[in-house]
């Protein structure tokens, strides 16, 4: 009676030790799928990356290549500013440094003749126009400003003053910046450009494609146009 006990337990245990070998690998086969399927899914992960930034760069492509072709064929390229609200029947145009700052202030010195504004009233129009990034301009100056000063601050960041070799100087250092689009830098390269070859305007055209090009920060894009 005791030896049929013993033998009972003995495959009992026998039983136990296989029911746990048998879990045991099928643990591990489940780990080594879960490793396979990881192993098989990471190049779909960097084949729909890489697919999603082909993609990207395509429509930057075109999107480069319609700006050059404005360039080539003289079409201005301006910024999407909404005007301003109408001053006693004469309009004030925003300002945000993307257009001639002379321009600019000819056509505002005008509007303010004609409606008759004193400093005051000039200054709290052009403090209104103002848009980013010209609107940082006031960041820099004190809160009584007057209109003088102003202008002064306006003339001395978006002004035509200085030579045209400073203006050279910083065209080379000039790229497009990261938080700049590709329109945004387009407009920024082409004013850059005018002021620098100011007395040759037969060299703008050129100028303006390759420094535009040059600067592009994207290398993928810059390499496919």
């Amino acid at each position: 009676m005791a030896f049929l006990q013993e033998q009972v337990c003995r495959q009992k245990e026998q039983a136990r030790r296989q029911e746990e070998e048998l879990v045991r690998k099928l643990e591990e086969r489940a780990c080594h799928l879960t490793e396979i399927k990881e192993q098989v899914q990471q190049p779909e992960d960097r084949i729909s990356q890489h697919e999603s930034l082909n993609a990207k760069t395509e429509v930057q492509v075109v999107a480069v290549k319609k700006i050059l072709e404005d360039m080539k064929t003289g079409t201005v390229i301006s910024a999407s500013v909404t005007a301003a609200p109408f001053l006693r029947g004469f309009k004030v145009m925003p300002l945000d440094g993307t257009t001639s700052w002379l321009a600019h202030r000819i056509q505002f010195e005008a509007v303010m003749k004609a409606n008759g504004w004193s400093k005051s009233q000039a200054m709290t129009a052009l403090t209104l126009e103002l848009r980013e990034p010209a609107l940082t301009t006031l960041e820099a100056l004190d809160k009584n400003v007057t209109y003088e000063q102003l202008v002064e601050a306006l003339e001395s960041r978006y002004g035509d003053a200085h030579p045209e070799h400073v203006f050279r100087a910083q065209l080379k250092e000039r790229v497009q910046r990261s938080n700049e689009s590709l329109q945004q830098w387009a407009l920024e390269i082409e004013k850059l450009v005018r002021k620098a070859y100011r007395s040759l305007p037969a060299l703008i055209d050129g100028s303006l494609v390759q420094e535009f090009v040059d600067g592009i920060r994207d290398l993928e894009v810059r390499a496919a146009v």
